[in-house]
């Protein structure tokens, strides 16, 4: 029905409660996801109100399998609980044990509080555990539960469902509810327990009312169907119908002829595009009237449809996988997928044309680790080329992703527009890009395709020494960038004139150390000065005191008249001038043998004479 609301639909921006769920690469039919047993999600209160009334349904595509022999294990399809601070769970459909269960809490009334009615409906069905899928749709009125599987009610047997009484809920006003898919929101906790380990599809619930027993069937058997033979073979009097689903052909009338040609005429119709594989069960049933007016009933005729598996495409994306660039083209921006090429192979050696007729992909993602430097790395998508394709493109730091689904070619000529730029591209060896894209819902996914793009560094220095990589250099946010050395040479002026400032301050500096050379070359003739004065006022001081003594002189006449030495001193003389003596008495006995040589030699001389 079209009023019911789908609460696993297709992942994309609208639908951001499902976009971390895993997807099953191998589903046959629309949207499928993996429960993993430790994931499950919440639905917004914007998507279904929790209030689902007297009369809803929920019907759902599940494909399950034994986990474990715990009986008290429960695996959640569908739950509505409690948000915080208790557990209760108000309306649940959960597998335990293999048994569908389905569990419907009555709201607390006041005249109904000590009443038992029935709460919880479990049915033992082989279905639930054979991993295969079926469809699952169980209705509640006021008549009752009912459970349509596979497109056909079940009939319930000898406590079959088992039926749980119960009491209603306990009031509590200030409580809201959760609903969740997969798993059951445990408020006290609040955390998901009772994971679903299998999975699911076309998941939905139709509040209000009941869904129609006719639309049920229609979803597990409108998609295949008996058609009628063309109506041109019919003689007159021969008479064909078909039911509403298509899954029976009457044809009526006397000419056995033309019965056996219209039987045989009746063709197995199946529309889906990957139909379940598996054994189609025909039967035929016979019957005569005979002449006498007596009917006949002719044994049964049973045959089949073997329906094979269809060869599932394969998306395979080639192209050079490693590309080199000098900076200059990086900062550009350089094609980072110039050469890619798609293609979509089904079966062995069948590979269809790359301009896609028959396929169409529907997503292509780009990603990068780790994530870019918005600072200086850009990603560039073709916005005219998609606008004009009318196919949605978004860009992250982490990458960027086309959807729409649209051809194999389109998707190949955008995929190659795409341009990565770096400003500075010395600070990287190279970066990698991952790219995969996929069909159908993200039904067949390509393989992983992983382009490099090399930065090519300058590999000799100017002055013949091997520079250490820029990209093994972590740059500071701190950093200063310095100017490169070089020689000052005498046709290199010092000050330049092109900074005034600074040649200011170099003048300011040379005057300053002029100034203090000059004091200390001043300093240093004042002291030498001084040091002059204090020696010739001690040469002076020794001459006057040579001039204060008693001198002593000899004459030679006399001398040699007496012949005698005259030159005796006289006891007072010599007492007053000890101290001159004492003084003097340091001299060497060279200026004494000097002083009384010539003296000798005089005396000799006059003597003679």
């Amino acid at each position: 029905s079209s009023q019911a609301v789908e609460l696993l639909p297709a992942q994309s921006e609208e639908t951001p409660w499902v976009n971390n769920l895993n997807t099953d690469l191998g589903r046959e039919a629309g949207p499928v996801y993996q429960f993993d047993g430790s994931n499950g999600v919440i639905i917004p209160e914007s998507v279904l109100a929790h209030n689902l009334g007297s009369e809803f349904t929920i019907s759902t595509w599940m494909k399950h399998e034994r986990q474990t022999n715990d009986k008290h294990l429960k695996e959640q399809l569908v739950c509505l609980a409690d948000d915080h601070r208790k557990n209760r769970h108000h309306t649940s459909l959960f597998v335990r044990n293999c048994k569908l269960v389905l569990l419907l809490r009555r709201d607390y009334k006041e005249d109904e509080r000590n009443v038992f009615k029935p709460a919880e409906w479990r049915w033992s069905i082989p279905q639930v555990c054979d991993n295969r899928w079926h469809h699952y749709a169980v209705s509640v009125s006021s008549q009752g539960v009912e459970l349509t599987l596979d497109g056909e009610l079940w009939q319930p047997e000898n406590n079959n469902p088992e039926v749980i009484d119960d009491w209603p809920l306990h009031p509590a006003a200030d409580l809201k509810t959760t609903l969740a898919v997969g798993a059951c929101w445990h408020g006290s906790d609040l955390k998901m327990k009772h994971s679903l380990r299998g999975y699911l599809a076309g998941l939905s619930i139709l509040p209000g009312k009941r869904e129609h027993s006719e639309v049920l069937k229609c979803l597990v058997q409108c998609s295949e169907s008996l058609q009628l033979p063309a109506t041109n073979l019919l003689e007159p009097g021969m008479e064909m119908v078909t039911n509403s689903h298509g899954s029976q052909v009457t044809i009526d009338g006397e000419d056995a002829e033309n019965m056996n040609q219209l039987v045989r005429q009746v063709a197995y119709l199946n529309t889906r595009e990957f139909p379940a594989p598996g054994r189609r069960r025909l039967e035929m049933a016979t019957k005569i009237t005979c002449v006498d007016g007596t009917k006949r009933q002719v044994p049964f005729a049973l045959s089949g449809i073997l329906v094979l598996p269809v060869p599932q495409p394969t998306i395979t994306i080639s192209g050079t996988e490693n590309i080199s660039r000098e900076y200059e083209p990086f900062k550009r921006g350089v094609r980072i997928f110039a050469d890619l090429r798609i293609s979509v192979s089904r079966g062995e050696g069948e590979v269809e044309p790359i301009d896609g007729v028959e396929t169409k992909l529907d997503r292509c993602s780009i990603s990068v680790f780790p994530p870019l430097n918005p600072d200086h790395e850009e990603i560039h998508l073709p916005e005219s080329m998609l606008k004009a394709l009318n196919i949605g493109g978004s860009i992250s730091n982490n990458g960027w992703e086309i959807i729409g689904a649209d051809m194999v070619y389109n998707y190949e000529q955008i995929v190659r527009q795409v341009t990565y730029s770096n400003q500075k591209p010395a600070y990287y060896l190279n970066r990698q890009f991952k790219i995969v894209c996929s069909e159908l819902n993200q039904r067949f996914v390509s393989n992983e395709f992983v382009e490099t793009l090399t930065v090519v560094h300058p590999a000799v220095a100017s002055d013949g020494v091997i520079p250490p990589h820029p990209s093994h250099h972590q740059v500071s946010r701190y950093a200063a960038e310095l100017p490169s050395a070089h020689l000052l040479t005498q046709s290199r002026p010092y000050f330049s004139t092109a900074n005034p400032e600074q040649g200011n301050a170099v003048v300011v500096v040379v005057i300053v150390c002029m100034g203090l050379l000059v004091t200390v070359l001043s300093v240093g003739v004042v002291r030498l000065r001084a040091a002059h004065n204090r020696s010739h006022a001690d040469e002076v001081e020794v001459d006057c005191e040579w001039e204060g003594a008693p001198n002593i002189t000899v004459n030679p006449l006399e001398e040699s008249e007496t012949g005698e030495n005259m030159c005796h001193p006289t006891e007072s003389d010599i007492d007053e001038g000890s101290s001159d003596d004492e003084m003097y008495e340091e001299e060497s006995e060279e200026d004494d043998e000097e002083d009384n040589t010539p003296t000798k030699e005089r005396l000799a001389w006059e003597k003679d004479i």
